[in-house]
């Protein structure tokens, strides 16, 4: 190296085209370092701090509730300018080569972007806030299940790999339980109705499956074109449904949520009842039945008044 190629480096006039120039090579390097690192959590994070800091980037707070759906969550990632569009957050949810590096087994993200509050600079790629979202519920979900394995261990009889059966599960308890200290004995029924050789129909008639797959199901299922998000009798009917647990046994295809740490324990350590069925009180509790008659007497109570 010469005298002069040393002067140049020291002074800031190796960059190029002067101060701009070593601006704008600092923050692209960065970019690079975010999109290389980003399964590195803390290197991940500590340097994306360092592009909102060069680019002037607004930190934006946000809370994902439990229960949301991806296509809700977007629109509030959107809406806070976190991304620039929601679609493109929605196909980023759903991109293949995406899925199999997060080792995520379905068709989408859906069920693994935990809820949660963040912080992310506005205008964060898609990837990015994806990434940071399946990171947090891997983390949680690994907490949990190490705490009860014997969950697992249940989920295996079903077939299938047991983490995602317990998302997908989860996924349903979430949204079935206004309640969370009836999420145990919610997720106590589904586990009886899958696993009881007893209920051989192993259907789950849970109304939240049937709304989801109108929402997320393609192509559209024929009784939802115009869905409202009222579920009518002909919507439980409709087999073109995949999500239609009243006619298809077993879970649906996948997560119909992005449930919370108390649905997935509740999943993973359920609560231990001889309950088959359940129906909703009105003030956001349920009555619990074991048999089909207790079940037919408590709906004739709380739906028909009688």
């Amino acid at each position: 190296m010469t005298r002069s190629s040393r002067t140049s480096v020291g002074t800031g006039e190796g960059c190029g085209s002067g101060l701009l120039g070593c601006i704008i090579g600092i923050v692209a390097l960065a970019f690079t370092v975010v999109v290389l690192l980003a399964m590195v959590p803390a290197v991940r994070d500590l340097a994306w701090r360092g592009v909102g800091r060069l680019t002037g980037m607004g930190v934006v707070t946000v809370t994902i509730p439990e229960g949301w759906n991806r296509f809700q969550i977007a629109s509030r990632l959107a809406n806070r300018g976190i991304v620039t569009r929601a679609d493109v957050f929605i196909e980023t949810t759903e991109d293949p080569a995406l899925l199999a590096r997060m080792g995520i087994p379905a068709e989408s993200a859906e069920g693994y972007l935990f809820p949660d509050t963040y912080e992310f600079y506005s205008g964060t790629d898609p990837e990015l806030v994806v990434r940071r979202l399946v990171e947090n519920q891997r983390e949680k979900f690994e907490e949990i299940a190490d705490r009860h394995p014997e969950g697992l261990r249940d989920l295996e009889r079903l077939g299938g790999d047991p983490e995602h059966l317990a998302v997908v599960l989860a996924s349903i308890v979430e949204k079935e339980a206004a309640r969370k200290e009836e999420q145990g004995i919610i997720a106590g029924v589904f586990l009886n109705r899958l696993l009881l050789e007893a209920f051989s129909s192993r259907l789950l008639q849970a109304d939240p499956t049937v709304a989801y797959g109108c929402v997320a199901a393609r192509p559209t299922p024929a009784t939802c074109k115009g869905f409202s998000g009222a579920l009518e009798r002909r919507h439980l009917e409709d087999a073109t449904n995949p999500y239609n647990t009243y006619v298809h046994p077993g879970l649906p295809p996948g997560p119909i949520s992005n449930p919370g740490i108390s649905a997935i324990e509740a999943v993973l350590h359920p609560t231990i009842t001889s309950y088959l069925y359940f129906v909703a009180r009105g003030d956001g509790s349920h009555e619990f039945s074991a048999t089909l008659e207790e079940h037919k007497a408590a709906v004739k109570k709380y739906r028909h008044g009688g």
